[in-house]
């Protein structure tokens, strides 16, 4: 069960960051443009790659990623948009 995501501001000597605390330890992103095993199994070690991450699941047929850790979500999203897919958090 997905809980409620909140966002905080933090000031950077670059600007302001901004990170996703959230209550759980779950996330769900929807990925565009996965067609095969190969998608699937790029995206899963991109999210992996993320500082933060403890598991993956990536299902090609929802299309959907599951990520429990303390990631930020804005870091996931990047990772899965450097392998040329599209991401978004799923809210509850």
């Amino acid at each position: 069960m997905l809980l409620e995501t909140k966002l905080k501001l933090y000031p950077t000597p670059g600007g302001v960051v901004s990170k996703y605390e959230r209550e759980d330890s779950v996330m769900k992103l929807k990925v565009d443009g996965m067609t095969c095993s190969h998608c699937e199994r790029a995206v899963k070690e991109a999210l992996e790659d993320v500082n933060g991450v403890e598991t993956v699941d990536v299902n090609l047929n929802e299309g959907i990623a599951r990520v429990t850790g303390g990631a930020d979500v804005a870091l996931l999203i990047a990772a899965i948009e450097e392998e040329g897919y599209q991401a978004s958090l799923i809210e509850a």
